[in-house]
């Protein structure tokens, strides 16, 4: 009897550690994929792979539930596909004036930044609140002040009682991880500012937009096209344009979608 209980734990020891052994590798994979894809020069082809992508990382999250890594790319998969990609289609369509494919491609970025901040919300700690955040936070709530910020483009009446909140969350997440996430917090601060100087004094949109391009680094377009979009720097919209994505091939996927973005904002001024 003795024989069969430890060779029943022996089993069960087997199986937790193939599981984690497993569940390891399948990481590594995954992390080497996100290198990957943040090489690639294609945009579409990159857009598809995550839309695929969000469906196996789901899975992953299903077989591997003690795996909280899982369950981050997953949310995080979500949140870039809407923010990046979706959006991308949704002011494509906007500026094109193809109002048909506005009205759809809204109602399905609606449905996926809802997603977005729920599957976030989840890896926060329960009952948080942007005061009791802390560093380690930062990724998930930043993902979800992203994904409000996309709704108040999508419709800005309607989010303008959450600005106060939201305004507060980015500045909380640029506080804690300064530069996190190539400067997101400090880029969308800058827009908000920015937006904000058409009605009250100031300069404060340009303050972030240089403490976005400070803590970024060299090589990330994208700040300096949100930077060139928000201020009308026609000049500065026609280098990045024309940017050579080689130069930096850490960045080739952001920078590829801000070439496009950049010939876009040029093309509907």
């Amino acid at each position: 009897m003795k024989s069969l209980a430890f060779a029943a734990l022996f089993v069960c020891a087997c199986g937790g550690f193939i599981e984690r052994e497993t569940a390891t590798s399948t990481l590594r994979i995954l992390e080497s994929s996100q290198v990957a894809a943040r090489r690639l020069g294609d945009v579409d082809l990159a857009r598809d792979a995550l839309a695929g992508g969000i469906v196996q990382l789901a899975a992953f999250e299903l077989a591997f539930p003690n795996e909280p890594r899982f369950a981050a790319l997953h949310a995080d998969a979500v949140c870039d596909y809407a923010q990046g990609f979706v959006f991308d289609a949704w002011e494509d369509a906007t500026l094109a004036k193809r109002e048909d494919e506005v009205k759809t491609t809204s109602a399905r970025l609606d449905v996926l930044l809802g997603e977005c901040i729920a599957l976030e919300a989840a890896r926060l700690p329960k009952g948080w609140t942007i005061a009791t955040l802390r560093s380690g936070d930062v990724p998930a709530a930043l993902a979800i002040g992203r994904a409000k910020a996309v709704k108040l483009a999508l419709a800005p009446m309607a989010m303008l009682g959450e600005l106060p909140s939201l305004r507060e969350l980015l500045e909380r997440c640029a506080t804690l991880r300064p530069g996190f996430h190539d400067g997101d917090a400090e880029l969308l601060l800058g827009i908000i500012a920015t937006q904000l100087a058409k009605f009250l004094p100031g300069n404060e949109g340009e303050v972030w937009f240089q403490r976005a391009a400070a803590r970024a680094g060299d090589g990330v377009l994208m700040v300096a096209l949100v930077r060139a979009h928000a201020t009308g720097a026609t000049d500065e919209l026609q280098r990045i344009a024309n940017a050579d994505l080689s130069r930096w091939p850490e960045h080739r996927l952001a920078n590829a979608l801000a070439v496009r973005k950049a010939r876009r904002y040029l093309m509907y001024p």
